[in-house]
């Protein structure tokens, strides 16, 4: 996060509701293979831009999933540290179906978030003099948005039921107490501020964690 040494009390999180107790963390294998083969076990969901599907074969049964403020949802396998796009031949090899195929990856992504790997901050400052979280140093960081449990856990830790998102770049996702009506330009102008220079951007546009998932606040008042 750019100026993070700006805040103070920033504590890592235990990940209060998020953790699993009997989770741990990923294999790692020293070498990448030159070509690797399809394992659904290394996959995740990722979220990329428009522009990023001119690279992705899509099936048309729900591979790639439109999100919300232009970004989208598919998956990836992860080759350490090096994403890998996964592709209708890939599922259709390892008999998945999409469905099946974005399920599991969603629970790889809860194993990796639990594991540590993915790290957790708490600020006590932020947008309206309000703590808020950062969820940052991995490539994997925005795509926790779409865990089940990033809703509860964030409001767990920043106290509140009302809880606001942003993904500004692959590397970076900020949960926020929602403030009060017509004041979320203040949380997107702190976004900007902080987090601007991030690699493969995403967007600054905010979206509220719902009981049925994120869901895209289509103006930012």
């Amino acid at each position: 996060m750019k100026n993070h040494a700006l805040f103070v009390g920033g504590v890592i999180l235990i990940l209060v509701g998020c953790n699993s107790n009997d989770s741990k963390p990923l294999p790692e294998n020293k070498k990448t293979p030159p070509v690797a083969a399809f394992d659904i076990g290394r996959c995740y969901p990722y979220v990329v831009p428009e522009d990023y599907l001119q690279h992705q074969p899509d099936d048309g049964k729900g591979l790639v999933r439109p999100f919300g403020h232009g970004l989208y949802v598919l998956l990836v396998q992860d080759q350490d540290g090096v994403v890998q796009n996964v592709t209708p031949d890939d599922l259709a090899l390892a008999k998945l179906t999409t469905e099946s195929a974005h399920e599991k990856a969603l629970d790889n992504l809860q194993t990796l978030f639990a594991s540590g790997k993915i790290k957790a901050m708490k600020y006590d400052k932020g947008p309206h003099e309000r703590p808020f979280i950062l969820v940052s140093e991995h490539w994997a960081s925005a795509a926790c948005i779409l865990l089940p449990k990033v809703r509860s856990f964030a409001q767990k830790n920043l106290g509140q039921d009302e809880i606001v998102a942003s993904i500004p770049h692959r590397d970076a996702m900020l949960l926020f107490p929602k403030p009060a009506k017509g004041e979320l330009a203040e949380i997107r102008k702190f976004v900007v501020e902080h987090e601007s220079e991030g690699r493969k951007p995403l967007t600054f546009e905010p979206f509220e964690l719902t009981e049925k998932g994120p869901a895209p606040v289509l103006k930012a008042p």
